[in-house]
């Protein structure tokens, strides 16, 4: 995989397009689900400005995969990599929590059985 700057660089910027345009989309959907949580912030123009950087970034990744579709497949590719790693990790994360919790000290409640 040896190559220029510029092709590493559109691998990279390729995917973080895609994260970029899921990160708006997710603040659109939990604002519609969930209107009574805190909002930590506030933009102009709110719901219209982020579904036009959602649009704008959908532009983004379609034009990258038409003029590139051997960088975007890499990308996608380094991308997708990561999907076992992360299932490896909570498979190690989950049985460290049920091994914690299994040799945890009971508390004797106070007024049971007595």
């Amino acid at each position: 995989m040896s190559g220029t700057y510029q092709q590493l660089f559109t691998n990279v910027v390729f995917t973080a397009w895609i994260f970029y345009g899921l990160a708006v989309a997710a603040i659109l959907v939990l604002r519609r689900t969930r209107p009574e949580l805190p909002h930590a912030f506030t933009v102009p123009g709110y719901r219209w400005l982020s579904v036009l950087f959602c649009v704008a970034a959908a532009g983004v990744i379609l034009s990258t995969m038409i003029e590139r579709p051997l960088g975007a497949s890499v990308g996608l590719t380094l991308v997708a990599t990561g999907i076992p790693v992360f299932f490896v990790c909570d498979k190690f994360r989950r049985a460290d929590q049920l091994s914690a919790t299994q040799n945890a000290p009971v508390e004797e409640k106070e007024g049971l059985g007595e």
